[in-house]
């Protein structure tokens, strides 16, 4: 069985003597390793991906919040994930804050208008002097 098996020799074996196993680092080209180039963000992602945003240059998942590499088959891979469908479902049934606050603002304002509609139909009624108004609702927030 063993006449069938093919031995490949060690790397450290097959470099000539002169080079060091070690390297300084600054040589990449080794067999099997590959760097990944530093990629830029590129901002038609934001088209393709409503999801994404920039970050200090790097993609960035607002569902998942975290980052990620800048390679749009890496991106495209995130968008399929079962944890990212389900933080977007999520993200999705949250409220945001700014329409919160403009609902509360809104039946604030309606609040106001129906105050003053009352403090009018008020004065109407029991024939008071307009001039009131000036100084009517100043009375009442200080009660």
């Amino acid at each position: 069985m063993d006449k069938f098996l093919i031995k490949k020799a060690k790397v450290a074996e097959q470099r000539p003597p002169t080079q060091s196993v070690e390297s300084d680092g600054s040589e990449s080209d080794t067999a099997g390793e590959k760097k990944d180039p530093k990629r830029k963000f590129r901002k038609e992602w934001l088209t393709q991906f409503n999801w994404l945003k920039e970050q200090n240059g790097s993609a960035y998942c607002t569902a998942c919040e975290k980052s990620m590499v800048n390679h749009v088959a890496k991106l495209k891979r995130h968008t399929e994930q079962s944890s990212h469908v389900q933080n977007v479902i999520k993200k999705k049934g949250q409220v945001k804050l700014d329409s919160f606050l403009k609902e509360q603002n809104d039946t604030l304002e309606k609040q106001i208008r129906n105050a003053e509609f009352s403090l009018v139909m008020f004065i109407m009624a029991h024939n008071l002097p307009f001039i009131l108004m000036d100084y009517l609702p100043n009375l009442l927030a200080v009660c």
